[in-house]
Protein backbone atom coordinates (compact mmCIF):
# COMPACT_ATOMS: atom_id res chain seq x y z
CA UNK A 1 0.00 0.00 0.00
CA UNK A 2 2.47 2.42 1.06
CA UNK A 3 4.98 1.52 -2.27
CA UNK A 4 1.29 2.50 -4.39
CA UNK A 5 0.77 5.30 -2.42
CA UNK A 6 4.40 6.45 -2.99
CA UNK A 7 3.63 6.67 -7.00
CA UNK A 8 0.04 7.71 -6.89
CA UNK A 9 1.18 11.13 -5.45
CA UNK A 10 3.64 12.19 -7.87
CA UNK A 11 1.21 10.63 -10.94
CA UNK A 12 -1.46 13.30 -9.59
CA UNK A 13 0.61 16.17 -8.99
CA UNK A 14 2.36 16.33 -12.32
CA UNK A 15 -1.37 15.74 -13.89
CA UNK A 16 -2.39 18.67 -12.01
CA UNK A 17 0.63 20.58 -13.08
CA UNK A 18 0.04 19.56 -16.90
CA UNK A 19 -3.46 20.26 -16.60
CA UNK A 20 -2.73 23.88 -15.19
CA UNK A 21 0.49 24.74 -17.85
CA UNK A 22 -1.91 23.30 -20.79
CA UNK A 23 -5.08 25.18 -20.01
CA UNK A 24 -6.75 21.54 -19.89
CA UNK A 25 -6.58 20.56 -24.21
CA UNK A 26 -7.33 17.50 -24.97
CA UNK A 27 -4.49 17.18 -27.34
CA UNK A 28 -1.63 18.69 -25.00
CA UNK A 29 -1.93 15.41 -23.25
CA UNK A 30 -0.10 13.59 -26.25
CA UNK A 31 2.95 15.45 -25.13
CA UNK A 32 1.91 15.57 -21.16
CA UNK A 33 1.46 11.60 -20.86
CA UNK A 34 5.17 10.62 -22.56
CA UNK A 35 6.99 14.10 -20.05
CA UNK A 36 4.78 12.90 -17.01
CA UNK A 37 6.00 9.14 -17.63
CA UNK A 38 9.67 10.84 -18.16
CA UNK A 39 9.54 12.80 -15.30
CA UNK A 40 8.73 9.63 -13.31
CA UNK A 41 11.85 7.92 -14.93
CA UNK A 42 14.11 10.24 -14.31
CA UNK A 43 13.37 10.78 -10.57
CA UNK A 44 11.31 8.01 -9.45
CA UNK A 45 9.28 8.24 -5.80
CA UNK A 46 11.80 5.62 -3.73
CA UNK A 47 12.10 4.43 0.07
CA UNK A 48 15.13 6.35 0.09
CA UNK A 49 14.29 9.20 -1.13
CA UNK A 50 10.51 9.80 -0.45
CA UNK A 51 7.99 12.42 -2.11
CA UNK A 52 6.70 13.76 0.55
CA UNK A 53 6.54 17.71 2.40
CA UNK A 54 3.55 19.41 3.87
CA UNK A 55 2.70 23.27 2.90
CA UNK A 56 1.99 25.95 4.95
CA UNK A 57 -1.51 27.35 3.79
CA UNK A 58 -0.85 30.93 4.61
CA UNK A 59 2.64 30.02 2.79
CA UNK A 60 0.72 29.11 -0.10
CA UNK A 61 -1.79 31.95 -0.38
CA UNK A 62 1.78 34.64 -0.27
CA UNK A 63 3.42 32.23 -2.47
CA UNK A 64 0.89 32.03 -5.38
CA UNK A 65 0.37 35.97 -5.30
CA UNK A 66 4.11 36.70 -5.27
CA UNK A 67 4.13 34.33 -8.07
CA UNK A 68 1.39 35.79 -10.08
CA UNK A 69 2.75 39.48 -9.67
CA UNK A 70 6.45 38.40 -10.18
CA UNK A 71 5.44 36.61 -13.38
CA UNK A 72 3.71 39.34 -15.00
CA UNK A 73 6.10 41.81 -13.47
CA UNK A 74 8.91 39.75 -15.54
CA UNK A 75 7.29 39.71 -18.96
CA UNK A 76 6.95 43.29 -19.05
CA UNK A 77 10.77 43.52 -17.85
CA UNK A 78 12.04 41.42 -20.81
CA UNK A 79 9.37 42.90 -23.17
CA UNK A 80 10.20 46.49 -22.53
CA UNK A 81 13.98 45.58 -22.66
CA UNK A 82 13.62 43.72 -25.99
CA UNK A 83 10.91 46.74 -27.60
CA UNK A 84 13.69 49.39 -26.82
CA UNK A 85 16.42 50.48 -29.59
CA UNK A 86 19.06 50.59 -26.98
CA UNK A 87 18.20 47.47 -24.48
CA UNK A 88 19.39 48.81 -20.92
CA UNK A 89 20.92 45.99 -19.68
CA UNK A 90 23.80 45.29 -17.44
CA UNK A 91 24.08 41.81 -17.38
CA UNK A 92 26.14 39.96 -15.10
CA UNK A 93 26.59 36.59 -12.57
CA UNK A 94 26.46 36.51 -8.73
CA UNK A 95 26.83 33.22 -6.69
CA UNK A 96 23.51 33.41 -3.78
CA UNK A 97 23.91 31.11 -1.15
CA UNK A 98 21.13 28.90 -0.66
CA UNK A 99 19.28 28.86 3.02
CA UNK A 100 16.32 26.51 2.22
CA UNK A 101 16.74 23.33 3.60
CA UNK A 102 14.23 21.08 2.06
CA UNK A 103 14.89 18.93 -1.24
CA UNK A 104 11.55 20.38 -2.59
CA UNK A 105 11.87 23.70 -1.45
CA UNK A 106 15.39 24.24 -3.13
CA UNK A 107 14.14 22.71 -6.00
CA UNK A 108 11.00 25.31 -6.16
CA UNK A 109 13.44 27.84 -5.42
CA UNK A 110 15.85 27.40 -7.93
CA UNK A 111 13.08 27.08 -10.73
CA UNK A 112 11.12 29.71 -9.70
CA UNK A 113 14.26 32.19 -9.39
CA UNK A 114 13.72 32.84 -13.70
CA UNK A 115 10.04 34.06 -13.28
CA UNK A 116 11.73 37.25 -11.40
CA UNK A 117 12.43 40.36 -13.41
CA UNK A 118 15.73 39.63 -15.59
CA UNK A 119 17.00 36.84 -13.64
CA UNK A 120 18.06 33.11 -14.48
CA UNK A 121 19.42 29.90 -12.48
CA UNK A 122 22.31 29.52 -14.59
CA UNK A 123 23.73 26.91 -12.10
CA UNK A 124 23.31 25.21 -9.12
CA UNK A 125 25.88 23.35 -6.67
CA UNK A 126 25.24 21.99 -3.21
CA UNK A 127 24.42 24.99 -1.55
CA UNK A 128 25.30 27.72 -4.03
CA UNK A 129 22.73 28.82 -6.96
CA UNK A 130 24.97 30.61 -9.95
CA UNK A 131 22.39 33.50 -10.90
CA UNK A 132 22.56 35.15 -14.32
CA UNK A 133 20.97 38.60 -14.25
CA UNK A 134 20.28 41.63 -17.03
CA UNK A 135 20.89 43.94 -14.54
CA UNK A 136 23.69 43.45 -11.83
CA UNK A 137 22.04 46.09 -9.41
CA UNK A 138 21.12 44.93 -5.85
CA UNK A 139 17.76 44.86 -6.36
CA UNK A 140 18.11 41.46 -7.85
CA UNK A 141 19.50 40.17 -4.79
CA UNK A 142 16.86 41.69 -2.65
CA UNK A 143 14.03 40.11 -4.98
CA UNK A 144 15.74 36.44 -4.48
CA UNK A 145 15.90 37.16 -0.81
CA UNK A 146 12.03 37.77 -0.88
CA UNK A 147 11.33 34.84 -3.08
CA UNK A 148 13.62 32.35 -0.89
CA UNK A 149 11.49 33.81 2.52
CA UNK A 150 8.19 32.99 0.39
CA UNK A 151 9.62 29.70 -0.69
CA UNK A 152 10.45 29.14 3.29
CA UNK A 153 7.19 30.30 4.60
CA UNK A 154 5.80 27.52 2.28
CA UNK A 155 7.05 24.83 3.86
CA UNK A 156 7.59 25.90 7.28
CA UNK A 157 10.92 26.95 7.49
CA UNK A 158 13.26 29.46 9.11
CA UNK A 159 15.67 31.21 7.64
Amino acid sequence: MLARRRIILPVVLLVLLWLVLAENQLSSWVIGIPFIALALLIVPPTSDQPFSFSLRGKGLLQFLRLFAIESIRGGIDVSRRVLVAEPAISPGFFDYPLRLQGSVARKLFIASISLLPGTLTADWVDDTARIHTLDDSSQSVEAIQILEQHIAALFGEIL
